[in-house]
């Protein structure tokens, strides 16, 4: 039995929307520094001891679903609500208003600040395989907006900042997928090494938003962004299962 040790969270935050403020020399924030976390204390540095698990048929390369619900029509009934004030991305369930729960920051010189994150670790494993589950989630109470600014247009930029999350996400499931089968000695090496590559891609890509956007106000560029995350989501749609199933060596 391998002993996996692994949980990453790390997390986004971007400021959008247009500033209210009259200085024109006040340096506009970009993003909020990356913050890396890592905790190893999610998951019990010793397994249960039990008779190792053994499959049966054969196992699929492609992303595997975790719980039946996922395999479900969406609806309002089935979609999970926020945990820890941390919403899961959901394609069914676009961000709203009132998911904004953080207080507004005084003398800063945007409307609407979102931090949205991406998260991993083993939920299951044995001598065969490790389930990894890994989720784009969006932060309630380090988001938020100025009331008076709260509007569809600014939000619908907001939800676009968490769908790149979710992009990235899903390159590092396909990516993953593709580097099976995996020596269990260098299964953690191998998926810091996905998530890194793609944390790195996704902020530059979410300041790259924003700047070419200027945080929404050139709707020009925003319609451009938005087709362009749309096709990118479309394009891993293989990979929008929050679980994998990897075959070790």
């Amino acid at each position: 039995m391998h002993n996996f040790k692994i949980f990453i969270i790390a997390l986004l935050a971007f400021a959008c929307g247009q500033s209210n403020t009259s200085d024109n020399t006040q340096q506009e924030p970009v993003a909020k520094p990356v913050v890396e976390e890592v905790k190893k204390d999610k998951i019990k540095t010793t397994p249960k001891e039990a008779a190792p698990r053994k499959v049966a048929d054969p196992i699929p390369k492609k992303v595997v679903e975790a719980t039946p619900q996922q395999k479900q029509t969406p609806t309002s009934e089935n979609i999970a609500p926020a945990k820890n004030g941390r919403l899961i991305y959901n394609a069914a369930r676009p961000l709203r208003w009132s998911d904004f729960k953080g207080r507004v920051q005084p003398g800063f010189g945007h409307d609407a600040y979102t931090q949205a994150g991406i998260a991993y670790e083993p939920v299951d494993y044995n001598n065969q395989f490790v389930i990894l589950k890994v989720e784009s989630y969006f932060d309630e109470n380090l988001s938020w907006v100025k009331p008076e600014k709260k509007g569809d247009y600014l939000l619908a930029h907001e939800q676009k900042h968490f769908e790149v999350c979710e992009v990235y996400r899903r390159k590092m499931m396909k990516q993953l997928d593709n580097a099976q089968p995996i020596d269990p000695a260098r299964f953690n090496d191998v998926v810091r090494k996905y998530f890194k590559l793609n944390f790195n891609a996704m902020t530059a890509t979410q300041r790259t938003y924003d700047e070419q956007t200027l945080h929404g106000e050139v709707k020009s560029k925003q319609q451009i962004w938005n087709e362009k995350i749309e096709h990118d989501l479309r394009k891993l749609e293989d990979y929008k299962s929050m679980t994998i199933k990897l075959i070790l060596k």
